[in-house]
């Protein structure tokens, strides 16, 4: 195992123990959403494109439909990939305290891949926890994809983040976050991009750079 390997294995682990531990409101980009509710979710970066569409089936169950596009950036590697399934989003468990809340997520989907032309079936299966208050954020989530024809694919990201102001209800949320990307497959490297978050009212919106110099731009509305 490489030696950053084990840097973000360690910072999972971190990020997972904290949600254990932490007796668990801004929670908005998560994936499972109030019940009836509809979020639209749009991802993108040079190396990476991922929409979501989801509805809000019950406090604890979602359900997506999901694109999910990498783009790689190793003249060895397995080229662009394209993916396209349905998913179901549930949410294990959440942890409420006074000030903050955690939680853990289990997600898994079963679609089309499509590359160099070429269709295959692919299963997805993802498990996500975050940590938040008013004032900080940690998030971390692993996915791995499963091909009919040719191996796996692993997806690991992990955030941090903090408020510069604790805003009220209603007004402008600001956050600073950094984010690491890990997707040996088809990323030559490690992707850390600090990014700035906003929030108002129904609307999240992202803006980075990694220190690669690729953009990143997401966004997400709720109706």
């Amino acid at each position: 195992m490489r030696p950053n390997d084990h840097f973000l294995k360690l910072l999972l682990m971190i990020c997972s123990a904290i949600v254990a531990i932490s007796g668990v409101s801004g929670a908005y980009a998560h994936p499972v959403v109030f019940k009836d509710a509809v979020a639209i979710t749009a991802g993108n970066s040079p190396m990476m494109t991922d929409y979501w569409l989801t509805y809000g089936v019950s406090s604890r169950l979602a359900a997506s439909l999901r694109y999910w596009s990498f783009r790689s950036d190793r003249a060895s590697g397995p080229g662009d990939r394209t993916l396209v399934f349905p998913q179901a989003n549930y949410l294990i468990q959440r942890w409420n305290q006074r000030d903050s809340q955690a939680n853990l997520y289990a997600m898994g989907g079963f679609g089309i891949e499509r590359q160099n032309g070429i269709s295959s079936r692919a299963a997805v299966g993802t498990l996500e926890a975050d940590w938040e208050s008013r004032k900080y954020y940690l998030a971390g989530k692993h996915e791995l994809v499963r091909f009919s024809k040719d191996g796996t694919l692993d997806y690991t990201m992990i955030r941090a983040g903090i408020a510069p102001y604790v805003a009220d209800y209603g007004a402008l949320h600001t956050w600073f976050m950094l984010q690491v990307e890990r997707q040996p497959e088809t990323f030559e490297k490690i992707q850390i991009t600090p990014l700035l978050r906003f929030f108002y009212q129904n609307v999240l919106w992202e803006i980075g750079a990694s220190t690669s110099g690729n953009w990143l731009l997401n966004l997400m509305v709720h109706f």
